[in-house]
């Protein structure tokens, strides 16, 4: 076979919020390639197609980047002509018949085992069977049909995937994170994460120890790392396991961790644990102070706003670093629901029990709840729909965005989606936005001092 130039391109918003490190999709595909011994030279970017001609270009993007993605598709189409195109990611995902005709195929769902079968057919020049439509997971062009065929997204394996290649960057110095399972087991209304990941799969605690030593003779300097998960402390008893086989291998001291959680699972053994582990923070979807409005957003388990409570003054008595994050403009919600989860998160962060808090609009995204309530309200055609509208939901503190009025006035050129304007509309919910924003800006200078 011979050696494959590629190009894996990660679509993102100039104002998203981009930490310093790539995302860890790349490097998985990347080991994973490695493991198949297909020799291929890659070049890594962030929303845009390099000159040199490549064979290969991988393009990634989520939904509120569609648009840019398609604009990037054709780009690269027209510079190389003759390469093959392959779509990835969240959007693509939930909605392959939107494969571009200037696409050759898209994966849906994990790319660890379906991307390298697909590369090994490409490469194989003379191969003129139709194998890759047999491959879990792939989306393709049917030129006889005129119409866009896909498979059922891959079930990966966790316990067979290699660790990720940390090494196959772009170059630069990235804060690497950590991916201790895939996946969540709750289905929250809001959140595409299920529908991507489809189901839980953990990682064992052999394998984060090895993923911990691999990333410690990386980064030797590196002394915290965030934990990626939905929901890192959903497995009590591994836990245990993880505590224990880090003990083994002398991890324990090393790194401090930062970490998902989530309100009714956590009692005061669980906090020993991830305190034992090394976690000094822990963020959670407080959502809502309305009872009403978060049995709307997490319609499974016992939440409720004062065991949100009661959550947060367990993790403060235990020292941890707490964030908060609010969902806000949720169908049905009334202002003085916005108020009550303004007052009590504000009070929290007040108090000095948490650190941060993030209000968010909530955005439907394909694959959630939401989206099908908007698709069914006719609110959404997403056959004739322009995905930068799902852009700039998240609270300007986690974006590039300067601060509120910024944030605002982008949101609001950018025509950017909200589906609770019957019940409050959106300039009111600004006006509490930023009345609410001026008070935790007075908190968190404070609090500073």
């Amino acid at each position: 076979m011979k050696k494959i130039k590629a190009c894996f391109c990660q679509v993102v918003d100039k104002y998203d919020y981009e930490p310093g490190f790539m995302p860890l999709a790349f490097p998985y595909l990347k080991s994973s390639i490695d493991k198949y011994n297909i020799e291929i030279e890659f070049t890594y970017t962030k929303s845009e197609i390099p000159d040199e001609v490549k064979d290969i270009v991988l393009i990634s993007s989520l939904s509120q980047d569609w648009d840019q993605a398609i604009d990037l598709i054709k780009i690269a189409r027209k510079k190389m002509p003759n390469a093959i195109i392959i779509v990835g990611g969240q959007h693509i995902s939930q909605l392959p018949e939107q494969l571009p005709t200037e696409a050759n195929f898209a994966i849906r769902g994990e790319g660890e085992v379906v991307l390298p079968e697909l590369l090994i057919y490409l490469n194989q020049q003379n191969d003129t069977t139709d194998n890759y439509k047999k491959m879990c997971g792939l989306v393709w062009h049917d030129q006889q049909k005129g119409k866009i065929l896909f498979n059922p997204p891959n079930k990966v394996n966790t316990e067979s995937i290699p660790l990720p290649d940390r090494m196959a960057n772009d170059g630069k110095k990235h804060t690497p994170y950590l991916l201790t399972s895939r996946g969540c087991p709750y289905k929250c209304t809001f959140c595409s994460s299920s529908a991507f990941w489809k189901n839980v799969r953990m990682f064992s605690p052999i394998q984060i120890c090895n993923e911990l030593n691999d990333i410690l003779n990386i980064y030797p300097d590196l002394r915290q790392i965030s934990i990626w998960d939905d929901l890192f402390i959903a497995d009590k008893k591994r836990l245990y396991k993880l505590l224990d086989e880090m003990n083994k291998r002398q991890l324990l001291g090393k790194l401090a961790f930062s970490c998902n959680v989530r309100a009714d699972i956590l009692d005061d053994e669980m906090c020993k644990i991830m305190q034992a582990i090394g976690v000094g923070a822990c963020g959670f979807g407080f959502e809502s102070g309305s009872d009403r409005i978060l049995k709307k957003l997490k319609p499974q388990g016992s939440i409720s706003v004062s065991k949100n409570i009661e959550a947060v003054h367990l993790l403060a008595k235990y020292e941890f670093k707490i964030g908060l994050s609010m969902i806000i403009g949720v169908p049905e919600e009334k202002e003085i629901d916005v108020l009550k989860t303004y007052d009590i998160t504000l009070a929290l962060m007040k108090s000095g029990a948490v650190s941060a808090t993030a209000y968010n609009i909530l955005t439907p995204f394909p694959g959630t709840y939401f989206w099908k309530e908007a698709v069914n309200a006719k609110l959404i055609n997403p056959n004739e729909f322009n995905w930068t509208r799902l852009k700039y939901y998240a609270d300007y503190i986690n974006s590039s965005f300067q601060d509120f009025n910024e944030w605002k006035e982008a949101r609001i050129k950018n025509n950017s989606i909200y589906i609770n304007e019957n019940y409050i509309p959106e300039q009111i919910l600004f006006k509490i936005m930023e009345d609410k924003d001026n008070i935790r800006s007075k908190i968190i200078k404070k609090n500073c001092v």
